[in-house]
């Protein structure tokens, strides 16, 4: 399949949740503050070469790499330097080079968002809701758009980010998790998606385009206090985007499970949400932790394989 060169392979994680020490194995009372678990970074690497084998992928494709919120556990400096080292670079165990772990991504080939947790500035209880000063130093300002091309030029995709805890931007905590967007950010990821719709592709090139964002859109239990879930204005605004834009996809977390369906919006290209589970947050659980795989290529149709420990995905519908 890779010798057509026109195919973009995207690794979705999320929740990453990393501690303040790489080799954490230590967790809390309270599950939503655990940090990440060194034994499951470890099993990226092996998992992602399960992945590229069912793909059919070789070093020619190169992985484009989604992380939909919450790298950190808490929000603290030194949550963030473990992140960064881990996702931009690599980092050895031991002495051994089969110790090497870490994603090693090109700053071009990585795109994330906010999430919850990386608001909080190490206040743990109340959660801090919002963070300005996160922006820049941890994340490239919400809301922004990457465009990747596939290595023919043919297939050019457009993913566009948007921080759903912008809707706390005055400071007030955030003890259910809840989410929303800011009018601004949706108002500029619009202009955006304007902007673009304005300009032309390259010459015989095929346009899709994907929003990334931490709160699931479809998440809906949260009970009557509707913990974790996003408010319906902005669910509601999100889908007109996504209907007047031909957003094909949605990639989101938070909820740490997994979940893929698409909105039926009765329009000739509805979106699909897919939600990715906790990758790393600790202890380990059996089928609890991974992350999703993508290929996108003309005319494929969406293929779920569900493996043992970690879910893979096969490409995202689009038309």
């Amino acid at each position: 399949m890779a010798s057509d060169f026109e195919q973009i392979a995207i690794l979705h994680i999320s929740d990453l949740h990393f501690a303040q020490v790489l080799a954490n194995n230590e967790f809390e009372l309270i599950k939503g503050w655990n940090g990440h678990d060194l034994t499951l970074c470890m099993a990226l690497k092996p998992a992602l070469d399960d992945a590229f084998d069912f793909l059919q992928l070789s070093e020619l494709d190169k992985l484009h790499i989604v992380v939909s919120g919450d790298l950190t556990a808490a929000g603290t400096a030194k949550e963030f330097a473990v992140a960064h080292s881990f996702v931009r670079g690599k980092l050895r165990i031991n002495r051994t080079h089969r110790s090497e772990i870490g994603l090693n991504a090109l700053d071009k080939h990585i795109v994330s968002v906010p999430g919850n947790h990386d608001h909080w500035a190490g206040k743990k209880f109340p959660p801090k809701a919002y963070t300005p000063g996160i922006m820049i130093r941890h994340f490239e300002p919400t809301p922004w758009v990457a465009k990747w091309f596939s290595p023919g030029g043919k297939l050019e995709v457009e993913v566009y980010g948007i921080d759903s805890n912008s809707i706390f931007a005055s400071g007030e905590t955030n003890l259910l998790a809840k989410g929303g967007f800011s009018q601004t950010e949706l108002t500029r990821v619009e202009d955006l998606l304007t902007q673009s719709t304005a300009s032309t592709t390259r010459s015989m090139s095929r346009r899709v385009r994907i929003l990334v964002t931490h709160h699931s859109l479809s998440y809906i239990g949260g009970g009557v206090l509707r913990r974790e879930e996003l408010e319906d204005s902005s669910q509601s605004r999100i889908l007109d985007l996504a209907a007047k834009y031909h957003l094909v996809a949605v990639l989101t977390g938070h909820t740490h499970d997994y979940f893929c369906k698409p909105f039926n919006l009765h329009q000739d290209r509805s979106p699909w949400e897919f939600r990715s589970s906790t990758t790393f947050q600790g202890p380990p659980k059996p089928d609890g932790q991974g992350f999703w795989m993508y290929l996108l290529a003309p005319g494929w149709k969406r293929c779920y394989l569900d493996r043992s420990k970690l879910p893979l995905g096969r490409g995202i519908p689009f038309r």
